[in-house]
């Protein structure tokens, strides 16, 4: 199944317009067993909705200091009730919401 770690957004008029994320495979794992993430990219907060109602699985990341390219797991994805925006699970929000992702950078 499909997986994507978001790890930064950003903003148009108070909400997020997009995200920046990359693939991830838990196919297989890499010398440092890691599973492997393709490169990332900028995407929009639309692709993700697509994402999503096809169930591919939306996670937010965030890096540990220092140490390049190790990514921990945050919260997963979802809809907001109304449908419109995206939230982290168990937020139970209408509101855009991420957490404190910082601002894209890819």
């Amino acid at each position: 199944m499909s997986e994507y770690w978001i790890v930064g957004v950003d903003y148009r008029e108070g909400v997020i317009a997009e995200v920046c994320a990359a693939s991830l495979d838990r196919s297989t794992r890499d010398a440092r067993g890691n599973w492997p993430m393709g490169e990332f990219r900028r995407v929009s907060r639309q692709q993700v909705m697509t994402w999503l109602r096809t169930g591919v699985q939306v996670y937010t990341a965030t890096a540990k200091p220092n140490e390049n390219s190790v990514w921990t797991l945050g919260a997963r994805v979802e809809p907001t009730r109304d449908g419109k925006y995206i939230t982290t699970e168990g937020n139970d929000t209408t509101r855009n919401n991420l957490g404190n992702l910082p601002r894209c950078t890819c």
